[in-house]
């Protein structure tokens, strides 16, 4: 089963500029990092746009593959611990929501976000296409789907982190999650900015690029421009950062020796966890984190 599709791009598809740039990258790394399925050696082939900044590979990944758990047997792709403390208010934003209704993880993966939920109180379905994950999710979800056409029930909340990168087709999948919302419920994506520090400093290295499966990567304004043609409306955004995307604030490559530093620093003293807190936030605050949040919200 071949890994994705080679497909040519002259317009940007989310805001449609023909300002367009080629991009051929390649990215070699001793060590992968927790939480990627790459190789050490990883290519990058598409388009960064001029205009709004949203990246496009020429890539696009077989989906089929995720049904086949592409994903459950990448051996770093682990995320049992809860690495949600760093995303700023988003479990504050999904907490709130869950208290007019249910709430569904889209692409919950392994369940770690999924049970972060569940233990602040919310009542929580998953859903993930991957056969692997599912086994798993099965002994800690009473009901576990494996594909959109399974959802039967309307959520207050739909809320999806890491998984809009990895959409062949956005504006049907949005379009879909937006009609099983309850009437002011919010869809929730959190993904890769590609205007965060890392993207902006160290561009042709940004690990973002090169992992397997990230076919899209927009900006908000881009993503906007592209929503608004189906008339789906963004209501807020803001920038944050998780454990996952690196351990060191304002640093524009992954260096494991420093993370596992900066992470030894935080554990042991409660000033270096007050003060590394504070960076994180900062750097969001400039629209300079890792991760974009963006919330739609059903009129």
């Amino acid at each position: 089963m071949s890994n994705s599709t080679n497909v040519k791009t002259k317009v940007c598809p989310f805001c449609l500029s023909e300002s367009i740039k080629d991009l051929s990258l390649v990215s070699y790394l001793e060590q992968i990092p927790a939480g990627l399925s790459r190789s050490n050696e990883a290519d990058f082939q598409g388009v960064v746009c001029n205009d709004c900044r949203s990246i496009t590979s020429s890539q696009l990944f077989n989906k089929d593959l995720y049904v086949d758990g592409f994903y459950s047997k990448s051996e770093n792709y682990d995320r049992i611990t809860p690495s949600y403390d760093y995303t700023g208010p988003l479990a504050k934003i999904i907490i709130r929501a869950s208290k007019k209704g249910k709430v569904l993880d889209f692409g919950a993966g392994q369940g770690a976000a999924a049970a972060h939920m569940k233990n602040l109180g919310a009542a929580v379905d998953v859903l993930d296409p991957d056969e692997g994950y599912q086994k798993q999710l099965e002994s800690s979800f009473d009901n576990v789907m494996s594909d959109i056409k399974e959802i039967k029930d309307k959520y207050s909340c739909i809320y999806a982190i890491g998984v809009l990168e990895h959409l062949s087709d956005i504006p049907d999948v949005v379009t879909s999650l937006y009609r099983k919302l309850d009437k002011d419920g919010i869809l929730v994506f959190q993904y890769p900015n590609p205007n965060g520090f890392s993207a902006r400093f160290n561009f042709n290295g940004w690990d973002m690029l090169f992992e397997r499966g990230h076919n899209f990567i927009p900006s908000v304004d881009g993503l906007r421009s592209m929503l608004q043609r189906h008339e789906i409306v963004i209501e807020s955004s803001y920038s944050s950062s998780i454990v996952s995307r690196g351990r060191v604030p304002f640093c524009g490559t992954r260096v494991i020796r420093a993370e596992n530093f900066v992470k030894r620093l935080v554990d042991k003293y409660s000033f270096a966890k007050y003060f590394y807190n504070l960076i994180w936030e900062l750097q969001g605050i400039l629209g300079l984190g890792e991760t974009l949040v963006v919330i739609i919200k059903k009129k």
